[in-house]
């Protein structure tokens, strides 16, 4: 594109200095112009002179040249030998082995979670000072430690999304300083829990706390939830809040797609709540937000959604290389849904169903919105 307006810009010029009598001034001037033409052309395009092919990893939101290095760093690091493909409007055949092949290998080395086993039952492998040292600045680059923010301002509600107690308290605390700090006008405040039985251990000393206050009485998520809110300074007049609790149905425990189908649920009868802002935690901001916007890519909802994490001290290596990895698998079922599939044989379409049906059988909206073809 930027070539052609070069070849016009000077054909025009040849054009016009022959009408005006080869006036040299004129024909100087008139390139000039066409040469800011091309460069306004080039600054809002993304375009550095030459019209750029979108990498992979420009699809997972990874598009500047340290976030690239920062993971080319991480996968080497780990054992995952994965170049950096190029992909030009639609899929080649190599293209999607190398989206399948990500996914698998990114789930075995950071995630790994087999059997059923919950991110907090993992060993850790990544725990020790010299990865800690090597993998913090690149997890940094990649937005997996630090605040995250975005324009809160005109949003109907607030969802403080449920996890251990930990990280609930985390969440709550950082509400509580965007209020101060004026990020939100008063609105409904959501607390979205799901059915899952808290663990000492898992739950930390919040978990202790409500114990001791229960009388050692079975407790759920919701309960530690609301307990942690009423401890803190948050509004409660005129902030109305509201405790959305998602049941577990035919699962181990409730998920994040599990209780964001509850919350929809929910706003069927809330239809002035267009726009939700929901509270998440770092390293795990990123991976709710592609679950979120999934289930209601799924459930075709049309609600706007943004995000605000808490940011993360002394993160967990580990835990930020899961997350990272749980991230890459929740947002490539939406990134494959927006993209041409290449031709493929009869046998290698039945693979791909194959490895969809392994990897997102288990997770309804994600496997809903796979292309089927």
């Amino acid at each position: 594109m930027i070539n052609a307006l070069k070849w016009t810009g000077i054909k025009m010029a040849k054009i016009l200095s022959f009408l005006y009598g080869c006036n040299t001034i004129f024909v100087i001037f008139f390139l000039c112009f066409i040469s800011l033409i091309t460069s306004f052309y080039a600054k809002n395009h993304g375009i550095d002179g030459v019209e750029r092919c979108k990498t992979l990893w420009d699809y997972y939101g990874f598009c500047s040249k340290k976030q690239k290095k920062a993971l080319a760093f991480l996968l080497k690091q780990t054992g995952i030998d994965e170049k950096n493909s190029v992909i030009s409007g639609s899929l080649t055949q190599s293209d999607l082995w190398k989206i399948m092949t990500l996914v698998q290998k990114t789930q075995c080395q950071w995630v790994r979670r087999t059997h059923g086993k919950e991110r907090w039952d993992v060993v850790k492998k990544y725990d020790n000072t010299e990865y800690i040292q090597s993998m913090l600045p690149r997890l940094k680059v990649l937005g997996m430690v630090d605040h995250y923010l975005s324009d809160t301002r005109t949003s109907d509600a607030i969802c403080v999304l449920g996890a251990t107690g930990p990280s609930m308290n985390k969440r709550l605390k950082f509400l509580e300083y965007c209020i101060k700090k004026g990020l939100f006008r008063r609105q409904n405040i959501l607390l979205l829990s799901g059915e899952r039985p808290l663990q000492s251990g898992v739950d930390g000393l919040e978990y202790d706390d409500l114990i001791k206050k229960k009388g050692g009485s079975v407790a759920l998520e919701r309960d530690l939830l609301q307990y942690l809110y009423d401890s803190s300074s948050l509004p409660r007049r005129k902030w109305p809040v509201t405790m959305i609790h998602g049941k577990k149905g035919s699962l181990p425990r409730a998920t994040t797609e599990s209780t964001v189908k509850t919350l929809l649920n929910w706003l069927k009868n809330h239809s002035t709540m267009k726009t939700i802002t929901f509270v998440s935690s770092q390293p795990h901001v990123l991976y709710q937000k592609a679950i979120v916007q999934s289930v209601l890519q799924s459930c075709n909802r049309p609600i706007n959604v943004r995000f605000v994490g808490a940011g993360a001290k002394g993160i967990d290596v580990d835990d930020a290389l899961a997350a990272l990895g749980s991230y890459i698998w929740a947002i490539t079922p939406s990134i494959l849904s927006r993209m041409s599939l290449p031709k493929l044989s009869l046998i290698e379409q039945q693979e791909l169903q194959d490895f969809f049906k392994e990897s997102y059988g288990k997770q309804e909206s994600l496997y809903r919105i796979l292309p089927k073809n």
